[in-house]
């Protein structure tokens, strides 16, 4: 495929511009890409992740979510599974289960979030709103809160919203 790549016109002989070298890097990348991925369909099993020209790492490193966080335990699925068979209301069961999380852990709540930066959201949320139900409802408008929220968790002072889009 290499072969197949188109010249890339520079202004000069001696160097490219910006948009030359993206443009090479895209095509390099497409190039590169391997053929089974636009072979054929989704193959569910052991191999579909190889089926979409993805291949699966050998995780060394612990529970990180740019590597798919981490692997199920059989009861956890087994959970997952006779809950996917049910509709519920998400606040809820988002009640139910903070609920569940504080009897267990012993915290005053808990709360399941969509990963590490959906939860720190959440907790910045909660500190800029002040725990205040009517203020949490008005993020991403933060006219009148208090901006200069400590947290501790991430042991700096936010001066202003943290992680941009709150709400």
């Amino acid at each position: 495929m290499a072969d197949e790549l188109p010249e890339i016109q520079t202004q000069d002989t001696e160097s490219a511009s910006r948009r030359d070298l993206f443009q090479l890097g895209a095509l390099l990348g497409v190039a590169a890409m391997p053929a089974a991925a636009a072979a054929g369909p989704l193959r569910a099993g052991p191999d579909v992740y190889q089926s979409i020209g993805v291949e699966p790492v050998i995780n060394c490193r612990g529970t990180f979510t740019i590597i798919g966080a981490s692997i199920e335990l059989p009861e956890v699925r087994a959970a997952m599974d006779a809950a996917s068979q049910h509709f519920v209301q998400l606040d809820e069961l988002a009640h139910g289960v903070g609920q569940r999380l504080a009897e267990i852990t012993g915290a005053e709540w808990g709360m399941v979030s969509a990963g590490c930066a959906a939860g720190l959201k959440h907790v910045a949320a909660a500190c800029v709103s002040g725990g205040n139900p009517e203020k949490l409802l008005r993020i991403p408008d933060l006219t009148g809160l208090d901006k200069s929220v400590w947290c501790r968790g991430l042991r700096a002072v936010c001066t202003t919203t943290p992680f941009g889009t709150l709400g």
